[in-house]
């Protein structure tokens, strides 16, 4: 990370800060203990794995962090994988402005089909905690987008086109409400 702190270091009011910062290497080691392992808690006998690289700008008051803090980034895994789950590649751009997380454009390669999200906003406010998301499926291969649970649930195979979309209250009593247009390809019971 490199960046500027502005403000009077020695009657500091205001200790204004900007920085860039690059995260580099592969998932679990950075998920060790030692490095952002310290922040991230996951579920025991999960299995991560990729190469992670992750650029962005921060900005905030070094005084009243929490409420100033703002960052823009983008993050790349490439071959990652999460308890059986895989894809070829994950593209994503953000943005995070207190209280709300924002993916602005994010993609899921999985090398034979894909997912495009144009947007999906987590607000954080404690009364409002929601998601909103709006994706385009591509060729995706039903199996892949969710992952190995599926296969003992249901006996099927299919490819998916369309959109999706959805918002997701999550404080109190969780509720979804959305819709989509899929198409499907390559149907078959197992």
């Amino acid at each position: 990370a490199n960046g500027l702190v502005t403000g009077n270091i020695l009657d500091p009011t205001q200790l204004f800060t900007k920085l860039n910062y690059i995260i580099k290497g592969p998932i679990p080691k950075l998920l060790s203990p030692k490095m952002l392992g310290f922040f991230v808690s996951l579920p025991k006998n999960v299995k991560i794995d990729g190469v992670l690289s992750l650029e962005g700008k921060m900005s905030a008051d070094l005084l009243d962090l929490l409420p100033t803090i703002q960052t823009e980034f983008v993050l790349r895994v490439k071959d990652p994988t999460y308890s059986g789950w895989s894809a070829k590649k994950i593209s994503l751009n953000g943005e995070w402005k207190r209280p709300v997380l924002a993916m602005t454009a994010a993609s899921v390669d999985f090398g034979d089909g894909n997912i495009a999200f144009s947007r999906i906003d987590y607000n954080s406010q404690e009364n409002l905690e929601s998601l909103s998301i709006q994706a385009e499926v591509e060729n995706a291969d039903f199996r892949k987008l969710l992952g190995p649970a599926v296969v003992s649930v249901y006996p099927i195979h299919m490819h998916l086109t369309g959109q999706v979309r959805a918002q997701i209250q999550l404080a109190g009593k969780m509720r979804v409400e959305g819709g989509a247009n899929l198409g499907i390809s390559n149907f078959s019971f197992d």
